[in-house]
């Protein structure tokens, strides 16, 4: 049984927080911020054409820089004033024919809709390091530190049997339980 962590980290995969809450609902989840940078980008191009999306990429790029509970409140009030200035562009819709004829309709902004409610319904996870010092912001020290090791060694190798892939996997699920019960990852 992995030890309960005291903060999880995570891209925000559903999977996995569904999992991580069934295990231990009392942890606290704290969203990757370059994630949420990726999929903005991912989301809103680098270069959006409208002046929503153009304000909405900005509150996204800020999100790395909020430090303190003070900067946290600015960009909650920020991004809720986002909301209600760009409501209406949000709802307006396109309508067309289906193919079969029937008429139907589509959100006009769709990849706009999409970012902001991805960013409201991780919007309890995404300052979880301001209120519980010691909780990285980012999954990059595992990502960076202990995965692309790892990563790097397996690609390396050109063949290993299944007894040393095991001794591996024991070395290897030793030393994640010693620093998780260290709690150096969170």
């Amino acid at each position: 049984m992995i030890p309960k962590p005291k903060a999880l980290i995570c891209d925000g995969q559903s999977g996995l927080l569904s999992a991580v809450k069934g295990l231990w609902p009392e942890v606290k989840v704290q969203r990757c911020l370059p994630h949420m940078h990726r999929l903005g980008i991912q989301k809103l191009t680098r270069r959006p054409k409208t002046p929503a999306g153009q304000e909405l990429l900005k509150l996204v790029y800020a999100l790395h820089t909020v430090k303190t509970a003070q900067e946290r409140d600015k960009w909650l009030f920020d991004f809720d004033a986002w909301g209600t200035r760009w409501e209406r562009f949000l709802k307006e819709r396109t309508y067309g024919l289906h193919p079969c004829g029937k008429r139907t309709w589509w959100y006009t902004h769709r990849r706009i809709r999409a970012m902001k409610n991805t960013l409201t319904q991780a919007l309890e996870n995404l300052f979880v390091y301001i209120d519980y010092p010691g909780v990285p912001s980012t999954t990059n020290l595992v990502e960076g530190g202990i995965n692309s090791r790892i990563k790097e060694l397996l690609h390396r190798h050109r063949g290993m049997g299944l007894e040393h892939k095991n001794q591996h996997e024991s070395l290897l699920n030793s030393n994640i339980s010693a620093v998780l019960r260290s709690g150096t990852l969170g």
